[in-house]
């Protein structure tokens, strides 16, 4: 009977393990419900929003970037980097639920920078997510259209 308790708590705690994981990975990559630009395109303040004057030289790394407005960047490095498609999915899954759909998608590399520009539309807004990806870093930047 000890025996049967101890395989159901070791299972327990061993699941549990893997939900704290699920759970830390979902925190990480949850939007914000409230938000400045759009609801389903924001992440928790001061989790991974990259804040001060070196934002604005990002934001001037985008083509056209004056097209657009109300710029939130992020940014993050090593283990969390490597997490680009959850950060990608929840966005896009957030921007669906508020009925914006992907319009395009283009990827140019740049040395050794890989830069993709995702833009959604709802019929009568745009948003757009700008990824920078080099090596272990990871910037992404949301706004919409003027």
């Amino acid at each position: 009977m000890r025996t049967a308790r101890s395989l159901v708590l070791a299972a327990i705690l061993a699941l549990s393990g893997a939900g704290t994981a699920q759970t830390l990975v979902e925190v990480t990559t949850v939007t914000a419900i409230a938000s400045q630009l759009f609801p389903a395109m924001s992440f928790p303040p001061s989790t991974l929003r990259a804040l001060g004057s070196g934002t604005e030289t990002v934001i001037a790394r985008v083509p056209d970037a004056s097209a657009w407005t109300g710029w939130e960047v992020y940014t993050a490095t090593g283990f969390a980097a490597s997490l680009e498609p959850a950060f990608v999915y929840e966005i896009e899954r957030g921007l669906l639920v508020d009925g914006f759909f992907r319009e395009s998608t283009t990827t140019r590399e740049f040395g050794s920078e890989r830069h993709t520009r995702v833009v959604f539309s709802d019929g009568t807004q745009q948003a757009l997510l700008y990824l920078i990806r080099s090596g272990r870093e990871l910037v992404w930047l949301v706004a919409r259209n003027r």
